[in-house]
């Protein structure tokens, strides 16, 4: 519930939020939770018609979370690539074969930073010296909706028996910059720089627009919290409800559960304060004054949801609470924000004062 009253949060800048728009995203992709993953990409083969060349990889990746967002990885490839006989890409074989293994993991440095180091060694079908290689790469979002990436790594080259038998190997140094446009939609640009052995250099550059048509629901997570609309569309998502959160915090206490509110900053005085709380109540007074004309607005916004089913999620969070909490609404907040400062989800101390516009 939203109300007239403004919640004043003795802590400056108020509550530091520890999940983050990033951390959010690999959640639902099944990347940090996840108990095991096995990432299988197997019989990947490409042909080039013009030199005969035939390249097949197989390669198997399996991520173990230990301790919270900390995961191991485990990655194993195999190369095998072939050309007819006498051509240029031969060499002193028609066929030839490179396998590869990594070991290591990923590491959460803070809030929507992530570090991965991976090690392992090379080895041709042939037999040999077991040749080092190694990926580096860490991952940030100090800013909600931009992604950034900067990585290192060696590898060597699994096409063409005659690249694989002359061990031809890469060492790169990447960068990305990804913008979340919104929820379904990402923008990317990649710079690749590559220092080969056979003294060689390469930059290759890639912009790239993603769009996401229709969410899978079914993600890798065994359960989750609904917000917003999925209380009400979870039955159609193929969900099934485990508890309801509004009903639990009634029988724990009694009152209703507040969803949100607004807070104003102490410094800013109790003149603007009360001008703030005036101006929203006066909004939504307004709004619920005029519904029809107010629900035909927040349609453009409502995404899938039927007129009928947008009324019924707006009157969930705009209502007579909107307007004031009361004696009990006042309660209900100071008791939830009383639990997340003693559980140590909020920092302390649980000091709320509420400001009306009066």
């Amino acid at each position: 519930m939203t109300a007239r009253y403004l919640a004043v949060i003795d802590h400056p800048g108020g509550v530091t939020p520890e999940s983050t728009y990033l951390d959010g995203y690999k959640l639902l992709e099944g990347i940090l939770l996840k108990p095991i993953g096995l990432s299988i990409k197997s019989g990947l083969s490409v042909y080039n018609d013009s030199d005969g060349i035939h390249d097949n990889v197989w390669d198997w990746s399996l991520e173990r979370s230990v301790v919270a967002d900390h995961k191991i990885v485990i990655d194993v490839a195999q190369y095998a690539s072939s050309a007819p006989k006498g051509s240029v890409f031969t060499g002193n074989r028609i066929q030839a074969y490179l396998s590869n293994f990594r070991v290591g993991g990923q590491v959460r440095l803070a809030p929507a930073v992530y570090l991965t180091l991976l090690g392992g060694g090379s080895y041709l079908g042939t037999g040999g010296a077991l040749r080092p290689v190694f990926n580096f790469q860490i991952t940030a979002s100090p800013v909600d909706r931009w992604t950034f990436d900067l990585s290192a790594g060696r590898e060597f080259l699994g096409v063409t028996p005659r690249a694989i038998d002359r061990s031809i190997a890469s060492t790169s140094v990447a960068g990305t910059v990804q913008l979340a446009v919104d929820s379904r939609t990402f923008l990317s640009v990649r710079a690749d720089r590559r220092y080969w052995s056979d003294a060689n250099r390469s930059i290759a550059s890639e912009t790239t627009l993603r769009k996401i048509l229709h969410y899978n629901k079914r993600f890798f997570v065994d359960a989750g919290l609904l917000s917003h609309g999925g209380p009400l569309l979870f039955p159609q998502l193929g969900l099934h409800r485990v508890i309801d959160l509004g009903v639990w915090w009634h029988e724990q206490t009694g009152m209703p559960l507040p969803l949100g509110g607004n807070a104003v900053r102490r410094a800013l005085g109790l003149e603007i304060g009360r001008a703030i709380a005036k101006t929203i109540r006066d909004s939504v007074e307004y709004g619920l004054e005029h519904r029809e004309e107010a629900l035909n607005y927040a349609m453009q916004f409502a995404r899938d949801m039927e007129t009928e089913l947008a009324d019924k999620f707006i009157s969930m969070y705009v209502n007579r609470w909107t307007l004031g909490y009361g004696e009990l609404g006042k309660r209900a907040l100071t008791e939830l924000i009383a639990r997340g400062t003693a559980a140590g989800l909020l920092p302390g101390p649980a000091t709320v004062e509420f400001l009306s516009e009066e």
